[in-house]
């Protein structure tokens, strides 16, 4: 444990500049590991671009680890510095209609996807208005659930895990906090359904219109990225999304798929590529992981 502290406090003390000099080597070395986590991201970006060629995948692949290894280590950051200082390292843009929704007393609901920086975005979200938001408990690390639990408290928000009652935390949006929602992760829940996402069948928890009926609430889409170059980080609001149906989940899982899409085109490094998002398949569709995956056995880096 005090290994993990240690090592989070020297990070924090060492310069941006030297950090992203160092996230930049360390990210050339992991790439070329063949871990089964760049394994399942190869394999995300095959499946989902097959008419990308290799080499741009790669390329792809690489910047994707890049903001991933220096976001890691940037977590110092979120646990240390103080929120005014951390608050200007954000432009924020369109959050002018999610204020005036709230103020007329409807509820928020802010969808977005699991980005190397959504951590970073929700803490910025969290500084401009109290937040509520679902998480899975890391029960195989509780070090990492403590740190992550704590970071994500630290602005004010309440965190409910994700296999607690839904209740309070309609209660809490009904009150006036803005829910911070990411709804991609395949969580092989019963009540999912095969929809779209960049054309592959991906398991979706169509809950998105439910919950904003439960909530009385408008859904609002917030793309979140992280720029190495200038080391700062964008929250934009975009616009609200007209009603989910709530009563045709098929329909509502494509349809926030292809917000999640829209929200990731502008630069899809910044999409966390190495979750399992495709663990579940519609039966007798082959897999897009392990030896029978869409990568096959090779581990190799692309040329």
């Amino acid at each position: 444990m005090w290994l993990v502290w240690c090592a989070l406090g020297l990070l924090r003390v060492l310069p941006w500049r030297l950090r992203g000099v160092l996230a930049r080597v360390v990210a050339a070395l992991i790439v070329r590991i063949p871990t089964s986590r760049r394994h399942d991201a190869a394999a995300n970006l095959a499946a989902c671009f097959p008419d990308l060629a290799p080499s741009a995948r790669w390329r792809l692949l690489a910047r994707h680890v890049r903001l991933q290894v220096e976001l890691y280590l940037a977590f110092g950051e979120l646990l240390f510095t103080p929120r005014a200082r951390l608050r200007e390292r954000f432009d924020v843009t369109g959050q002018d209609a999610v204020m005036a929704a709230s103020a007329a007393g409807r509820g928020v609901i802010l969808l977005t996807p699991h980005t190397c920086a959504f951590e970073w975005g929700g803490q910025c979200i969290a500084m401009l208005h109290p937040v509520v938001s679902v998480a899975r408990l890391h029960e195989d690390d509780p070090l990492m659930d403590w740190i992550l639990h704590t970071m994500r408290l630290k602005s004010g928000g309440v965190v409910y895990g994700n296999e607690q009652s839904m209740v309070p935390l309609i209660k809490a949006v009904r009150g006036g906090r803005w829910m911070f929602y990411l709804p991609d992760e395949d969580r092989r829940n019963d009540n999912g359904v095969f929809a779209p996402f960049f054309e592959v069948p991906k398991l979706t928890i169509p809950s998105v219109g439910r919950l904003a009926a439960a909530c009385r609430a408008d859904v609002f889409p917030v793309r979140i990225a992280y720029q190495p170059d200038t080391r700062r980080f964008s929250v934009e609001f975009l616009p609200a999304l007209a009603p989910f149906s709530g009563a045709d989940p098929a329909a509502d899982a494509a349809r926030m798929n292809a917000v999640i899409e829209g929200l990731l085109a502008p630069d899809l490094a910044q999409y966390g590529w190495s979750q399992r998002i495709f663990r579940s398949r519609p039966e007798g569709v082959a897999k897009v992981y392990g030896p029978n995956g869409v990568l096959g056995t090779t581990r190799a880096v692309p040329r």
